[in-house]
């Protein structure tokens, strides 16, 4: 039960109630030094106990920082929702968002890349999602020497910038489409293809870009296709003699359904004369018959790392390059029996 609280509650006040020094509370509650899990335990009940909230203005006066991170992202489709959205990029955003929220950080955030708003406002970080770096103009502009992280961005596309942290698709989301590729051909397919989305958060250039490379050191010309209908895309695909599908799209529930559904229709089995793969991380991809091999990045885990870059860059001043793994789990659609 929480005690009626003084005015002004301070960090010595939640020192003395869990007896140790306020330089340790500080240390505990903060994350860092080498506090054991009990003393830990013992000064955050105390906070609670206590009503302790930090006084972020002098924790900014000491640390000479504002304790404002600034986030640009793209432009969502109509109707998505943070909290609730079940695509890649909303998962990422509404993670990141929560952990600086956890680490006392005011997070401003602007729809748009070059939103003149978000140039005026002094920050301690600056964190962009974007595949085209001709976005990075502005916000290098007018904030030349704050800490930038960009997500999304290709490697080539980099140069000068602190660091990237790779999405599902952007930038090492080449790592995703060389891996998605190569277990393609390795499994027996000899011309793959690559179908996506015709979306605004997808970077097909990117994607293309990817394929290409690969392509050009294996000897092998993937196939890269853009739709909005993938069904009659991968009807037409089937046509041209592409025998492995690798498949972008955010809704992957539809998009895998029409898909098999083209296969049936053109009478081909899949995995004895297709492979099928796609970037999806959702229980719909094992309900198929056959299950369909995934492959991709998580959200979370993304929005996770990229808060962490942030506020361990400002603890320690170092903000390394860093990029995200990718994962690959292979089912039924593209294991043919030897």
């Amino acid at each position: 039960m929480r005690e009626d609280r003084p005015k002004s509650v301070t960090i010595k006040d939640v020192a003395k109630r869990a007896h140790v020094a306020p330089a340790t509370a500080s240390k505990a509650l903060r994350g860092v030094g080498n506090v054991g899990p009990s003393l830990v335990a013992a000064v955050k009940q105390a906070a609670m106990d206590l009503g302790y909230r930090p006084d972020l203005s002098a924790r900014a006066l000491r640390s000479g920082r504002l304790g404002i991170v600034a986030v640009a992202i793209p432009q969502m489709p109509e109707g998505s929702e943070f909290r609730n959205a079940p695509g890649f990029w909303e998962r990422s955003i509404h993670t990141l968002l929560h952990e600086f929220l956890r680490a006392d950080f005011c997070t401003i955030v602007t729809p748009r890349i070059g939103a003149e708003q978000l140039m005026k406002v002094p920050c301690d970080a600056l964190v962009v999602l974007t595949n085209d770096p001709n976005d990075l103009a502005m916000p290098l502009g007018h904030h030349p020497n704050t800490p930038l992280l960009v997500i999304g961005l290709d490697p080539d596309d980099a140069a000068g910038l602190d660091t990237v942290v790779d999405g599902n698709y952007f930038g090492g989301g080449s790592a995703v489409v060389r891996a998605a590729l190569e277990h393609a051909v390795e499994n027996g397919a000899a011309r793959p293809a690559i179908i996506a989305a015709n979306e605004p958060l997808l970077p097909l250039k990117l994607l293309a870009k990817a394929a290409t490379r690969w392509g050009d050191e294996n000897g092998i010309s993937p196939v890269v296709a853009t739709t909005n209908d993938f069904f009659q895309t991968t009807l037409e695909l089937v046509e041209q003699g592409c025998d492995a599908f690798i498949v972008f799209g955010d809704d992957a529930q539809p998009v895998l359904q029409a898909v098999v559904g083209a296969m049936a229709a053109a009478d081909k089995r899949i995995p004895e004369d297709v492979l099928v793969a796609a970037n999806s991380s959702g229980g719909h991809a094992t309900a198929l018959s056959p299950s369909i091999t995934t492959f991709g990045r998580h959200g979370n885990e993304l929005g996770r790392l990229a808060a962490d870059w942030v506020l361990l860059g400002l603890e320690t001043g170092v903000f390394p390059p860093t990029a995200l793994p990718h994962y690959l789990v292979q089912r039924e659609s593209t294991t043919r029996s030897s």
